[in-house]
């Protein structure tokens, strides 16, 4: 699937608050649910046959964030691509265009943590983006640019 980010939230079909049935209807796909720790009350939705794990709020039990993983694609700002294989490709792209990021152990977050991509292996030599996780509820939307 390829996505798009926008810090809009009446653009995309994915935003805030949607009830697990709305996101369900979105993504027309078989789901399983798993807790992700056992300190989770509530599950997490997983589309294994679409690599994405969507996870709601607590106590709401409303959309917050979606993770989506290889070989799916996420659109930035500039039509910069965050899910890529290369890490470093990443990075280069980000500081040609002067996009601001933080760096941590995890890989690295944009729009104030609202965008953090995965990269389990960063001291590797050629290490991949894993996933790339989009927490909505400070605002923003996914858009869906192709199934």
């Amino acid at each position: 699937m390829l996505f798009e980010y926008s810090k809009e939230t009446t653009e995309g079909q994915l935003k805030a608050g949607m009830s697990r049935e709305e996101v369900r209807k979105v993504f027309h796909s078989k789901v399983y649910e798993f807790l992700k720790t056992p300190l989770c009350e509530l599950t997490t939705d997983a589309f294994y046959e679409i690599d994405v794990h969507v996870h709601y709020d607590q106590k709401t039990n409303k959309l917050i964030g979606i993770e989506i993983y290889q070989p799916n694609r996420i659109y930035y700002k500039e039509n910069v691509i965050l899910l890529e294989k290369d890490f470093k490709h990443l990075m280069r792209i980000l500081n040609t265009n002067k996009l601001a990021y933080e760096r941590d152990i995890l890989g690295l977050s944009l729009e104030n943590k609202k965008l953090g991509v995965y990269v389990p292996h960063d001291e590797d030599e050629s290490p991949e983006c894993a996933s790339v996780f989009v927490h909505l509820t400070d605002g923003g939307s996914l858009i869906i640019k192709e199934k």
